[in-house]
């Protein structure tokens, strides 16, 4: 398995905002990054981490393009680890959406307002379910996609028991990425205060797995 991408962020003051600028050593920078909506903070289990305050009617979302990731790949992972402060106010609020040419979506994973764990297709289906996450913990999601077949699994910090799971098939079969977003690519829900940290994408249909 080769790391595509990743962010760790390591040496980055606290309060720093995110830009397609920043970057620690060794980390790929997101091709696109919403203004205003996320800044570094010297906290959590791998510090530091991405601190996310979505303003009302605006998007907030990293993105790495296919100049990140490529247009061919399609058996691939993704990991990010995720601290929520409380659930959206409204279903629908994302935390990892896949997308193949064109803006094309392949799928994403979100929750709704009661914390239940979604993933849902390229219509905005719900495919599977499970939940409700935890507030207040560091939470660790695994993504594995091969030719649109889905898992998706939650665990807690880097423990390796799961404490969710989605999954589902036909996801974009023959389809290849093109760009990962993180967070939320809509102007509704808002989410609360989230904390993002450790992403990464795989080119192969593994979990990822924690931070050594």
């Amino acid at each position: 398995m080769a790391i595509v991408a990743s962010w760790s962020g390591l040496g980055l003051a606290d309060g720093t905002p995110v830009t397609t600028s920043t970057a620690g050593p060794g980390d790929t920078a997101f091709t696109t990054v919403t203004p205003d909506a996320f800044a570094v903070d010297d906290s959590g289990l791998h510090s530091p981490r991405i601190q996310v305050d979505q303003q009302a009617a605006t998007e907030a979302q990293l993105i790495w393009d296919s100049t990140v990731v490529g247009t061919s790949l399609t058996a691939w992972a993704a990991r990010v680890y995720v601290e929520l402060s409380d659930y959206p106010p409204s279903n629908g609020g994302r935390i990892l959406s896949a997308y193949t040419s064109s803006n094309n979506l392949l799928w994403f994973v979100d929750l709704t307002a009661a914390g239940l764990f979604r993933l849902r297709n390229a219509g905005g289906t719900s495919v599977d379910s499970d939940g409700p996450l935890p507030l207040d913990t560091e939470l660790r999601v695994e993504a594995v996609h091969d030719d649109g077949d889905v898992t998706v699994t939650v665990y807690t910090g880097d423990d390796d028991t799961p404490v969710a799971s989605v999954s589902s098939t036909g996801l974009g079969t023959g389809s290849g990425l093109e760009a990962v977003r993180w967070g939320m690519p809509a102007t509704s829900p808002t989410w609360p205060t989230l904390w993002l940290d450790e992403m990464a994408v795989a080119d192969e249909a593994t979990e990822i797995g924690p931070v050594p």
